[in-house]
């Protein structure tokens, strides 16, 4: 079960009136709101059976005898184990709400397969695709939340790295209204564009109120990889491989 990027921002309640103080807020939620966020995710997908990625929220990171806000994707197994992803790339509006970078890039050995979260603008960069090249990613997760624009940029970036890592994209985004009113998305699953595979699995309509599902067929994504003759991912770790 897949939610957005800053889901928790609806918390906020729209009571902020400037950058300042809205980073105030959000100080204050990664203190006191994400643990709580953390622990009702991991409660939620021991009970029900599934793994969760709870979208992303604002956390209080200690980094080098300091306190940090990072934005952090947080996914949550039915088994009790909790993986967190530090957003890489920040965008200018979490550059001025003042939040620090991640540091690295997890690869989730997950009951389903190997499993990368990319969050939002960090899908658009191929220094990062290059570096979970080696790790031969099944299933990139992307939450994102971005305006009108950069839902496509989004798309068309996690329509990249499935083509490039041969793999499975999931992709939930939320954009929030110009003023007052509901947010809106279009979730997305998305294949290699190879023999077998249709390139766009699955998408959510625009604006509509609805949960999208989809069954990933990860035996054939193994035995397409096996023989395919354009893998850039693999060929890119082979080359990196070869050249030290």
């Amino acid at each position: 079960v897949i939610f957005p990027e800053l889901i928790a921002l609806d918390a906020l309640s729209h009571r902020a009136t400037s950058v300042a103080r809205e980073a105030a807020l959000l100080r204050r939620l990664a203190r006191e709101g994400t643990p709580k966020y953390i622990t009702f995710f991991s409660n939620q997908a021991k009970a029900r059976g599934v793994a969760i990625l709870g979208g992303s929220f604002p956390r209080e990171v200690w980094f080098e005898g300091k306190a940090e806000i990072r934005n952090t994707a947080i996914l949550a197994l039915s088994d009790g184990r909790i993986f967190l992803q530090d957003k890489i790339f920040l965008t200018p509006e979490e550059v001025a709400w003042g939040w620090k970078p991640g540091q690295d890039l997890k690869i989730i050995e997950a009951p389903w397969g190997r499993t990368a979260i990319l969050t939002c603008y960090d899908s658009q960069f191929p220094e990062l695709s290059s570096l979970i090249a080696p790790f031969n990613p099944e299933i990139i997760l992307v939450p994102s939340m971005t305006g009108e624009k950069g839902h496509a940029r989004v798309r068309w970036s996690a329509q990249a790295r499935a083509i490039e890592h041969h793999a499975y994209v999931v992709v939930t985004v939320t954009i929030p209204p110009p003023g007052a009113g509901y947010y809106k998305g279009q979730a997305a699953f998305l294949s290699p564009q190879d023999e077998g595979f249709a390139g766009l699995l699955s998408e959510g309509q625009l604006n509509a109120d609805q949960i999208l599902t989809q069954e990933l067929n990860l035996s054939q994504l193994r035995q397409s990889r096996a023989t395919a003759g354009i893998y850039a991912g693999r060929d890119q770790a082979l080359r990196s491989e070869n050249s030290r």
